[in-house]
């Protein structure tokens, strides 16, 4: 009867051994996933930023002349005028569950002529409900 015990006691020992080992890898393991969700977002968001950036980094013939109020106004981005690197990127936010809200703004610079600060930002939330923002800034001139 006492062996059978102590075999019993063992068992129990050992079984709560496993649940603390185990309990902290599954929890490190979800935050693992968690953290890899977060930076496919963020390099997804980044490398969307910067293809903008290139992208509006120079003065475009169809906007308007230098000078003029509305060339510093917000850039439109119209669904319509897609290509295949756009729709590669709208597959990629789709399948991470992003819902990108971009803003482009040229603000320009007083003393420069011709010279304005390009940003361009992109805010989304992330599957967690967390606020994300990426935004980066180039200054570009109009010769």
């Amino acid at each position: 009867m006492k062996r059978s015990g102590t075999g019993l006691v063992g068992i129990l020992v050992l079984s709560g051994l496993l649940v603390a080992l185990v309990l902290p890898l599954a929890t490190l393991s979800s935050r693992n996933v968690e953290d890899f969700q977060e930076m496919l977002e963020r390099s997804t968001a980044q490398g969307l930023c910067l293809d903008m950036l290139e992208r509006f980094n120079r003065y475009k013939p169809f906007w308007p002349m230098p000078g003029a109020a509305e060339l510093y106004t917000p850039v439109g981005l119209s669904p319509d005028q897609l290509d295949l690197f756009d729709r590669a990127y709208l597959d990629q936010l789709t399948a991470l569950g992003m819902h990108p809200r971009p803003k482009i703004e040229r603000t320009p610079v007083d003393d420069r002529p011709g010279l304005y600060r390009l940003q361009v930002s992109i805010a989304w939330t992330s599957l967690g409900g967390q606020a994300r923002e990426v935004s980066y800034a180039r200054y570009c001139y109009w010769p």
